[in-house]
């Protein structure tokens, strides 16, 4: 083999690699964002929390101690 064949066969290698690893790569992102973290039925106290931030009283106290 002459070298130029060599390298268009390293390079045609490289090609196929490199797009396998994409494949795997984003099937496994698809698949972990596809099972779901929590279960749909939730109880009544997660129902009624709504989520985000929310300013509770140890938040505030923790606030006070950071004041000068």
């Amino acid at each position: 083999m002459t070298i130029q064949k060599e390298r268009r066969e390293f390079l045609k290698n490289l090609a196929v690699l490199g797009s396998a690893t994409a494949v795997v790569s984003s099937t496994v992102v698809n698949a972990e964002t596809a099972i779901p973290s929590e279960s749909p039925a939730r109880d009544a106290t997660q129902a009624t929390h709504a989520q985000g931030y929310h300013l509770t009283p140890h938040i505030e106290a923790y606030y006070k101690t950071l004041q000068f």
